[in-house]
C-alpha cells in the first residue's frame, strides 16, 4: 500500500500547534507558514473512509497487486 494524503486529522493537529517559536531560530518563518499548509493539504485529502474501502478490497482481492496506490498523490 501506498497512501497519499488522507484526511486523518493529522493537519487540523498542525494548525493548532501553538502561534510562538524562538525568534533566535531560523526555522520560525517556516514554522509560521505550517497552518496555512496543513490547511492546503486538508482541503486536498481523501476522506479516511473512502481510503479505508480501498485498502479492505486491495487486501481482499482474488489476485492482489503487488503495488496499490491509495489517493490521487500516492
Amino acid at each position: 500500500m501506498e497512501l497519499g494524503n488522507v484526511r486523518t486529522g493529522l493537519h487540523t493537529e498542525a494548525t493548532v500547534c501553538g502561534d510562538s517559536f524562538p525568534e533566535a531560530s531560523h526555522y520560525g518563518p517556516l514554522y509560521e507558514r505550517v497552518p496555512a499548509a496543513a490547511a492546503e493539504l486538508q482541503s486536498k485529502a481523501m476522506p479516511v473512509d473512502d481510503a479505508v474501502l480501498r485498502i479492505y478490497d486491495a487486501l481482499t482481492a482474488e489476485s492482489p497487486k503487488p503495488v496499490v496506490l491509495v489517493g490521487r498523490d500516492a
